[in-house]
């Protein structure tokens, strides 16, 4: 009953701490909105480009890119979607309130709704499905 009750107080903690860097995250982009813009160009048509060693940074109207030089990862902020891209194929995005990802690894757990699927403690090749409330 002791490891439920840490396990309990663990996955509290969790819950705690991401809503609270949510809050962060949220009132990060407020106040990023409130600003008052210290310079301000417009390009028209074209691209603003910083390029370093091995990675860029472009702005254009089709959104913000930050990539590998070498075409093999980048990622793209539009007006209404967040893609991930992996040599050229766009292979995560989120849209609309959803995230879609084509494949991925979860390396300790995922909780849909109210119940979490992680690994089993005394066996690492079981995985369990608990009811974590809501």
């Amino acid at each position: 009953m002791d490891q439920f009750s840490d396990l309990e107080k663990a996955y509290n903690a969790f819950v705690k701490s991401n809503a609270e860097s949510q809050k962060k995250s949220e009132s990060d982009l407020i106040e990023a909105g409130r600003r008052i813009e210290f310079l301000s160009i417009e390009f028209g048509g074209l691209k603003e480009m910083k390029k370093f060693i091995d990675t860029y940074m472009s702005a254009s109207n089709e959104g913000l890119i930050i990539g590998k030089n070498n075409a093999s990862s980048s990622i793209k902020v539009s007006h209404d979607r967040i893609s991930m891209f992996s040599a050229g194929k766009e292979v995560m995005y989120i849209s609309q309130g959803v995230i879609h990802i084509d494949n991925g690894i979860f390396t300790a757990s995922v909780q849909i709704g109210r119940f979490r699927t992680e690994q089993y403690y005394l066996d690492k090749d079981v995985n369990v499905i608990r009811y974590v409330g809501g």
